[in-house]
């Protein structure tokens, strides 16, 4: 029995079959858990049905209920990684399981109709917290067991294949299988949802256990916080960006904001998900170009030209009652998506790049934390804003906060950046 734990915990960097296998184990469960969280997305699928039910302030605070849980998920997954030890896997599988069975009582309570609101927030903010969790779990097994190369494969490639899954549940699979109104189909879209949730958790109980070092520090969620704030006091390029983020939350908040701008027809929630898909699809590859070339200030640069030209598209659409199209709807959210997906990822690259490794880990969970709070407040506002369908005025808005985040977008470090003042 000993034999056999040693050979599933032995690095399988030195055997290229086995890492194949883990690579493939890992890219199962990675495509499931995208088209998945695709399918039962915070900040679409669920503001959206709300919205159409007519509960608007209910519609605005989902999203930011979720950013608020996924900061405590982050923040607190070093504590629960060290007491799972080598059982990482177990936690991906019963975190994610748990995700499955939030999203199956969410659509319970959405197909007979019920309104439960403190229920439906509750349920983002755990849909958060899981997220969280999961996902740093889930790149803890990948940075042990597979290489820089084929890590790259994995990011890419679940994200791609689960587009592609979701894409199709919404196009062929939801329309063939259910009947009814363009409401109750997009109410189905949460049971598959649940469904993609569960084979993830499934699948991430075959990856096995991992090798971790038996001197591993144990770290609380409040020294994780304490060890954030003093080095964010140490380290003044912390402040510039911690500013930046700010600026950037009403980017990030841009497919909420167009999709319940769209939640007039119930018709728009099969083109919004699979426009979301091919979103995450071009991005994932379209990003990591841009950083490559231009730093993280060329990913927040383009984050803010893309919003602008969303909105510029929005507001020009609506002017010309063109709104209601489905091409128009689409390339605006196409674009607010990517712009979403940039901001997340410049931020996780901007602290990688400045930060001192052993600070790393507690400023990322301080920054989370901050961009939370913050995202739930103006959350609120952009979401309340945005169901106000007979004023052009919430669009300009949305237009001049992406101008100043473009400008603000300068003070993030470039390709070539060495310092860190």
């Amino acid at each position: 029995m000993t034999a056999a734990l040693d050979t599933a915990l032995r690095p399988t960097a030195s055997n290229a079959a086995a890492q194949q296998g883990r690579f493939g184990q890992l890219i199962t469960h990675g495509t499931f858990y995208s088209a998945g969280t695709q399918l039962s997305n915070v900040a679409v699928v669920l503001p959206f049905l709300c919205a159409g039910r007519g509960m608007a302030w209910l519609a605005a605070l989902l999203y930011p209920a979720y950013c608020i849980g996924k900061a405590v998920g982050n923040a607190a997954s070093p504590c629960i990684l060290h007491w799972s030890r080598g059982q990482r896997h177990l936690v991906v599988a019963g975190t994610v399981a748990a995700m499955a069975v939030l999203v199956s009582a969410t659509a319970a309570v959405s197909t007979t109709g019920g309104t439960m609101p403190i229920a439906l927030l509750l349920t983002s903010a755990l849909l958060g917290l899981g997220s969280g969790l999961s996902n740093v779990a889930f790149n803890d097994i990948a940075s042990g067991q597979l290489s820089d190369a084929r890590r790259g494969d994995l990011l890419l490639g679940q994200s791609a294949a689960g587009s592609l899954l979701a894409a199709a549940v919404t196009l062929l699979v939801v329309p063939a299988l259910i009947h009814g109104d363009a409401a109750t189909q997009g109410m189905s879209l949460l049971w598959f949802g649940a469904a993609g949730l569960a084979a993830a958790g499934i699948a991430a109980v075959f990856v096995g256990p991992v090798r971790v070092p038996p001197t591993a520090i144990r770290q609380t969620l409040r020294s994780s916080m304490g060890d954030g704030v003093r080095a964010a006091r140490s380290q003044p390029w912390f402040h510039r960006y911690a500013l930046t983020q700010l600026v950037f939350v009403p980017v990030s908040l841009g497919s909420t904001f167009y999709s319940l701008r769209a939640a007039q027809g119930q018709d728009n929630l099969p083109v919004l998900i699979v426009v979301s898909s091919a979103a995450l699809l071009v991005g994932s590859a379209l990003w990591r170009a841009v950083y490559r070339a231009f730093g993280v200030r060329g990913m927040l640069v383009g984050s803010a030209a893309m919003s602008l030209t969303a909105a510029a598209g929005c507001l020009t659409a609506e002017l010309l009652g063109l709104w209601s199209s489905g091409w128009v709807l689409a390339a605006v959210f196409l674009l607010a998506t990517m712009a979403n997906q940039a901001v997340y990822a410049a931020s996780m690259n901007w602290v990688s790049l400045l930060a001192e490794s052993c600070d790393r880990a507690a400023l990322l969970g301080l920054g989370s934390a901050f961009i939370a709070v913050a995202t739930c407040a103006i959350g609120a506002v952009v979401g309340d804003l945005a169901l106000d369908h007979a004023d052009a005025l919430p669009v300009v808005l949305m237009l001049g906060l992406s101008v100043v985040a473009l400008v603000i977008a300068r003070n993030a470090p470039s390709a070539n950046v060495v310092d860190r003042a």
